[in-house]
C-alpha cells in the first residue's frame, strides 16, 4: 500500500482545489492500493503557524509535518495567488524536514482564473519542489474556474487529464521502486499516528457545497 499525502494549500474550504485533489485522488486509488492522508492547511493552520520555527509549534503541528514527510507520494494543490502559489503552501513547505524529502514524487495541481495562470506550475511550483529535492511528475493538472461548477463537478477534459496524470504518478512510482531510487527514509523518530489520527481510508466521495478559489 501506498502512502499519499494530499496537501490542500487553499485558505477556503470546500474550494475548487479541494475538488482537483479529490479528482486525482480517485484516480489514483483506480490503479494501486493507497494510504490516503488528507492535510487542509485551512484547518490545521493555527497548528501549523502558530511559531515562526518548527521547534516551537504544537505536538499537532509536528505530527501533520510528519505525516507529509513519511508519505511516499505528495499530491499538491493550490489556488494562483499573486501569479504563484499560496502563503499557507510556501510557509508548510518552509517547515519540511529537507532531508526527509529527498526522491519524494510529487504531483502539482492548480487552478486559475485563465489558462495563462497554469504557467505558474512552471514557474513557480516546480522549483519549490527541486529546492528540497523531490521529483515532480512531467504531467501537472490545471483547472481555470469554469472548468470546476460550484457544486465541484469537473469538465471531462479535467477528468481525462486527471486520468493521465495519476497513471504517471503510479508508473513513476513504481519504475522507481523497482530500480531501487524512491530514496525514502522517513524522519528520524517517526512513528505512526496513534489510532490512525489524520490516516483515512481512500474515498471518491467529493463535496457538494458551493465552492471558491
Amino acid at each position: 500500500m501506498v502512502v499519499v499525502a494530499s496537501i490542500n494549500g487553499s485558505p477556503h474550504k470546500p474550494s475548487r482545489t479541494q475538488h482537483l485533489l479529490a479528482e486525482l485522488c480517485a484516480a489514483m486509488g483506480e490503479s494501486i492500493a493507497l494510504e490516503l492522508r488528507l492535510i487542509e492547511l485551512s484547518e490545521v493552520a493555527t497548528d501549523l503557524f502558530s511559531a515562526p520555527q518548527r521547534c516551537d509549534i504544537s505536538a499537532k503541528g509536528e505530527s501533520i509535518l510528519r505525516q507529509a514527510e513519511n508519505a511516499e507520494i505528495l499530491i499538491v494543490g493550490t489556488p494562483v495567488y499573486r501569479a504563484s502559489y499560496t502563503g499557507l503552501l510556501k510557509q508548510f513547505f518552509d517547515l519540511l524536514d529537507e532531508d526527509c524529502m529527498k526522491g519524494r514524487i510529487a504531483v502539482p495541481v492548480a487552478n486559475g482564473e485563465t489558462p495563462m495562470h497554469g504557467l505558474m506550475l512552471e514557474h513557480q511550483m516546480r522549483p519549490l519542489f527541486s529546492s528540497i529535492g523531490i521529483v515532480t511528475t512531467s504531467t501537472t493538472l490545471f483547472a481555470t474556474q469554469h472548468e470546476i461548477s460550484d457544486e465541484g463537478a469537473l469538465s471531462r477534459r479535467l477528468r481525462d487529464a486527471a486520468q493521465m496524470t495519476a497513471l504517471e504518478a503510479v508508473q513513476m512510482y513504481t519504475m522507481r521502486s523497482c530500480m531501487g531510487l524512491e530514496s525514502f527514509s522517513p524522519r528520524s523518530g517517526a512513528r505512526q499516528d496513534e489510532g490512525g489520527r489524520g490516516v483515512v481510508s481512500f474515498t471518491s466521495k467529493k463535496p457538494t457545497s458551493r465552492v471558491s478559489p
